[in-house]
């Protein structure tokens, strides 16, 4: 998002160098009032080639139907990057060879929310942007009449007031608006998307309590988000969680009518408003390898036993209200906790306190459909390879 509004005229120019994405979606008219009068307001992008030669330009607005223009915005209320727009342009092309894309906002501001510019904001769809800058243009004039001019590439917000003084050795300085260009973060500042359950591109019996995604940098709450769409169908409950160590997104599943499918968990992990990762990873569900579980589904009440070759009953389909015990069968202490090792952080319903030799005293009760993945925690983590799943349906 750039850092102060862009006037009619002005100019937005994204470096291409080093990109990875394909399409580019482009957020305009924000305001904090209303958004009213948007349809007045559009966006001019071209794409231009290594060369300079221009190799695309299209322009987009309601106010130029009838025009050059081939798509049409689209009006609502968006969220990007902690800004709020009323117009929304997605998937421009980025044609192979293009080496930088121009955005300028088009249109009528007077009587509109925005007399004063637009902040514009420039997301990459299907990759990411080079490394950014911010370009500063100077221009002065010596005492002799001499005028000399410099561009400055800067990752800060501004130059200090001295830089126009070392620069120009006095004389009059007339500076030129600099032209900014959205920041796009070193990878190293970006989150990194450790594990996630269900995992990519597993295959299970039945669809999952919630679907969790695990980074390694702290997120921020009201930045970040986790969807998980059936077929292009949302199947998310409720919103999405960020744990209270701020690295971990979760949202609750919807128990489908059809459970089988291909299951797409999208998220968007922020770090900061100017520092995000979007990404994506998917599982699918395969109602038939039920066939293969144990059925309890008319026992509400039964025990799984810990024995050293695993458990004796490893996949169980069970019915909501069900309780389940786990018994040590042999040496050691045990605890049964949920996936993965060693967050355990797939449902905090399933931790167990140690289960010592012949004990049973550990138990749960489950309610709520879905599968549930766990494993046996010994003290020294030496049984993480005993694993069990429990389906409620």
């Amino acid at each position: 998002v750039t850092e102060e509004p862009v006037k009619i005229g002005e100019v937005v120019e994204v470096d291409l160098q080093g990109n990875t994405a394909n399409m580019v979606d482009v957020y305009y008219f924000n305001t904090l009032t209303d958004c009213a009068n948007s349809d007045k307001w559009g966006v001019e992008y071209e794409a231009l080639g290594i060369d300079s030669v221009i190799t695309r330009e299209v322009y987009l607005a309601n106010v130029l139907k009838g025009k050059k223009g081939k798509k049409q915005t689209s009006g609502g209320n968006y969220q990007f990057m902690g800004a709020k727009f009323c117009e929304l342009v997605v998937e421009l092309p980025i044609d192979a060879g293009t080496g930088k894309i121009r955005i300028r906002p088009i249109g009528d501001p007077v009587g509109t929310a925005l007399t004063e510019g637009t902040l514009l904001g420039i997301h990459p769809n299907g990759g990411v942007f080079a490394p950014q800058y911010r370009l500063i243009h100077s221009e002065g004039r010596t005492g002799s009449g001499i005028t000399r001019a410099v561009n400055v590439k800067r990752s800060v917000p501004q130059l200090p007031a001295i830089f126009d003084y070392a620069l120009f050795s006095g004389g009059d300085i007339v500076k030129k608006k600099p032209v900014y260009v959205p920041y796009v973060p070193d990878p190293s500042e970006l989150a990194v998307l450790v594990s996630a359950l269900p995992g990519q591109d597993i295959t299970i019996a039945a669809s999952p309590i919630n679907v969790v995604a695990n980074f390694d940098k702290p997120l921020d709450a009201a930045l970040s988000d986790l969807t998980i769409t059936k077929g292009g169908n949302d199947v998310g409950s409720g919103t999405t969680v960020l744990d209270v160590d701020g690295l971990t997104l979760r949202r609750s599943v919807t128990w489908p009518a059809t459970q089988d499918g291909v299951y797409t968990a999208t998220y968007r992990a922020c770090v900061s408003p100017t520092v995000c990762t979007n990404g994506a990873f998917g599982f699918t569900v395969q109602a038939n390898l039920l066939d293969g579980y144990t059925n309890k589904l008319t026992d509400s009440n039964f025990t799984i036993d810990i024995r050293s070759t695993g458990l004796n009953m490893p996949a169980v389909r069970v019915r909501p209200g069900t309780r389940i015990r786990w018994k040590n069968t042999y040496s050691g202490q045990k605890r049964v906790k949920s996936d993965d090792h060693a967050k355990h952080n797939y449902t905090p319903l399933i931790s167990t306190a140690a289960i010592g030799n012949g004990d049973s005293s550990a138990r749960v009760t489950f309610t709520d459909k879905g599968s549930y993945f766990y494993h046996v925690d010994h003290n020294n983590g030496t049984d993480l390879n005993i694993k069990g799943i429990i389906v409620v349906e």
